[in-house]
């Protein structure tokens, strides 16, 4: 058949790379589109990454997924997550966004840091030496907690291979009695220690 429905667990994988496939306890796939809807405890695996939510579809041929109602995008490589209320997935850009009151948390070994905005996105991009690293953009109202370090900007940019965290347009940085303001603020972190 071209249309399949499922009522109990399901996994369907990519053929070309087996780490990248679909999870379902109930949804409907066709083999003609390659779209998938998936409706209980659903997600979508690719590129050491996962998508959950409460409904999500994902697009075999293009490697588009989105997802709606309390949906989490989990990069373990990172040890960071995002939740909001809608997120999209770009398989083969390794990208994605999360909108819909969303959050990011990125957790360190004593540590976690607190970032809110607007929106998100997370996306991999080759250096000049040819390595790939990982980026977390933040729009629009942006805020981050962490136990020593405080801030605020419209938008933050961090990179999260290298530790540097750029806050753009009017930011503000408190760090213990400390405030700094200017036009961009750019603050470094070790990424063994973790210290600003």
């Amino acid at each position: 058949s071209q249309f399949s429905q499922f009522f109990g667990p399901t996994t369907i994988r990519n053929n070309a790379n087996p780490r990248n496939y679909v999870y379902t306890e109930l949804g409907d796939y066709s083999a003609v589109t390659g779209i998938s809807h998936l409706n209980k405890n659903s997600r979508i695996h690719y590129n050491g990454k996962v998508l959950t939510g409460d409904k999500l579809e994902y697009h075999r041929n293009t490697g588009f997924g989105k997802g709606t109602g309390n949906v989490t995008f989990d990069d373990p490589k990172e040890n960071r997550y995002i939740k909001g209320g809608y997120g999209e997935i770009y398989e083969k850009k390794d990208s994605a966004m999360v909108t819909d009151k969303p959050y990011a948390v990125k957790i360190f070994t004593e540590d976690s840091m607190f970032i809110s905005a607007d929106r998100f996105l997370s996306y991999q991009k080759l250096d000049s030496n040819n390595v790939k690293k990982s980026y977390l953009r933040a729009y629009k109202k942006a805020r981050i907690y962490k136990s020593n370090l405080q801030a605020r900007a419209d938008s933050i940019s961090f990179n999260e291979s290298d530790g540097e965290l750029h806050l753009l347009k009017n930011p503000i940085v408190w760090s213990g009695a400390k405030q700094i303001s200017g036009d961009e603020i750019k603050v470094y972190m070790n990424t063994q220690t973790e210290e600003i």
